[in-house]
């Protein structure tokens, strides 16, 4: 259990953050999108600057799972208000 690491993110997190979450929505996604669409949608939603954005928002929070060091995964989740509220702030 030692090799597991779950903590809120930090703003020092958020260029790891963008990466993994293109990754991993890019992976699950890309057989129902295009390629051109993707990406614009990629860019938009999980940028350095829409994440810092989320991350300073207080009804939003993110949690890291790191595995060995490496981050692995990560947890969003909203407070408060619906979830279509909170988006239409970002």
């Amino acid at each position: 259990m030692d090799d597991l690491l779950i903590r809120k993110a930090l703003s020092s997190d958020i260029k790891a953050l963008s990466n993994l979450a293109k990754t991993t929505f890019y992976n699950t996604w890309i057989h129902e999108n295009n390629e051109s669409d993707m990406r614009v949608y990629l860019d938009q939603t999980f940028s350095d600057e829409a994440l810092r954005k989320q991350l300073l928002n207080p009804n939003i929070f993110f949690d890291l799972l790191f595995f060995r060091g490496d981050l692995v995964g990560y947890l969003k989740c909203f407070r408060g208000a619906n979830f279509k509220k909170q988006m239409r702030s970002k």
